[in-house]
Order: structure tokens, then sequence, then C-alpha cells
């Protein structure tokens, strides 16, 4: 099955990016609690071993065909995609580009068949959780050359710990309306990243965590864009886990 660009699934259709963060940056007071905001997220990081859904995404083929050729385009010249991403707007799609390698028409034609995208349950693999003590979380992922495997959640300073980096800024997110598979959630988002496109290698890694509103499933996706040689194309990961919630403790 052939994913679309994730530039077309971060326009954002029906997301809110909630303007107020987490309640400070990693390494403040250690003397605080969980953050508000991270609180309702605990029951999909308690310590267990558990089975978690893999969803992979099932779309119109011109949904398909259009986003590969937006994709052609970014990989092509990486400095179209970061230009398009630095300018855009929380809840908005990204903004037209002739370098995207469609034409004005067919970008409004993707962006309207992206509603139509679902996510489709594909198997199930182990995961381990842990905790490591003063509200820091471990996950540990059971996937075949998936990197990272592992990822530390900080549920006091709001922030995450990966062999990739460490995002330190997290970012509400809300997302409402009729959503294909998942319905409405709310969670956090990191960002990571190391290298740039001016001093290869460059690596891009976004790590979700979020509750299900309706089921109260807990929902991950980590995502991960690599580029080691301007003349190779950008190796990209995408992983998204539907994930039994425990009770939190308290």
């Amino acid at each position: 099955m052939t994913t679309p660009a994730r530039s077309l699934v971060v326009v954002y259709l029906g997301v809110a990016a909630l303007a107020a963060g987490c309640n400070g940056a990693a390494g403040a007071s250690a003397n605080r609690g969980v953050d508000p905001q991270f609180k309702d997220l605990l029951p999909v990081l308690m310590p267990r071993h558990v089975q978690a859904d893999t969803l992979v995404e099932s779309s119109p083929p011109r949904l398909v065909e259009l986003s590969n050729r937006v994709k052609a385009a970014w990989e092509a010249d990486p400095q179209v995609m970061q230009e398009a991403f630095d300018k855009a707007r929380p809840g908005q799609p990204l903004d037209y580009d002739e370098r995207f390698g469609v034409t004005k028409a067919e970008y409004e034609e993707l962006l309207r068949l992206s509603r139509e995208r679902k996510l489709v349950k594909d198997a199930s693999i182990p995961l381990e959780f842990q905790s490591l003590g003063d509200e820091r979380y471990a996950l540990s992922i059971d996937k075949q050359g998936f990197e990272p495997a592992r990822i530390v959640f900080d549920a006091k300073s709001c922030s995450v710990e990966t062999p990739l980096g460490a995002g330190t800024v997290a970012e509400p997110v809300k997302v409402t309306g009729n959503v294909p598979t998942l319905g409405p959630w709310h969670g956090l988002r990191w960002r990571v990243h190391r290298g740039s496109l001016d001093e290869l290698p460059f690596t891009k890694l976004e790590v979700t965590l979020a509750r299900l509103e309706t089921s109260g499933l807990g929902y991950i996706s980590i995502e991960v864009w690599q580029l080691a040689d301007k003349s190779q194309k950008a190796a990209t990961k995408t992983l998204r886990l539907l994930v039994p919630a425990a009770k939190a403790p308290g």
C-alpha cells in the first residue's frame, strides 16, 4: 500500500494546534507535579507489556498519485519542503507552491481528496512500557528495523528523549470532527531535528502521544524523515499505534 507524503497529512485538516504549551521547558523545577495537559495521557504510558495495533493509510488512487508527485518534487529539492513547513500555519493547509510538482488545481484536488484518507489496522506488535521514576516513562518498540526503538516521556517537563535527539517543546493538538478510524482525539506532539539540510545528514522526527476521545484508547504516532546525501532520496518511516489505556495511579 502506498502512503501519501506526510506533507499533506500535516496540512492539519480538522486539526487545531493549540497556542498554550506545557508548563515549562525541560530542566525547570523538579518539585512540580505532572503537567495538567499530560495527566490525561498517563494511562497510555503505565508500566506493562501490551499488544498494539499498527495503522496504515488507505487512500483513493488519485490521492496517492498526486501525493507521490509532491513527494518526488520534495525529494528532488528538500529545501522546497523545508520552506513549506517553515511557513505552515496551525489549522491550515500548506500554502501552494508551483515547485510542489502539481498545478494549483491539482493541489486543491489533493486537499479535497485528503479528507477521504482512512487509517486501517495492519498488524499487531508488542510494546513495553516502563516507569523510570519521577514521572518518566519509557516506551520500547519491538519492530525489526524501526528506529527509534525507545522513547522516554517526561510528564513533568513535557519532553521526550530518543536516540535521535530530544524534544523539549510540546505542541498540544486537538483533532475534531468526523475523523475516519480514530474519531476526535487530543494529545501532545514533539518535533526533533538533528543536523540541517545544509549540514547533512539531516533527521527530522515527530512524536505524537494522544488519547481517542470516544474509546479512550491511546494513539502514538512516530514519523522519521532522514536525508544522508542530496544525491539520494530521503528515507521516511512512519509507525502509528493504537494502544489500550491502563488506569493511572491516583
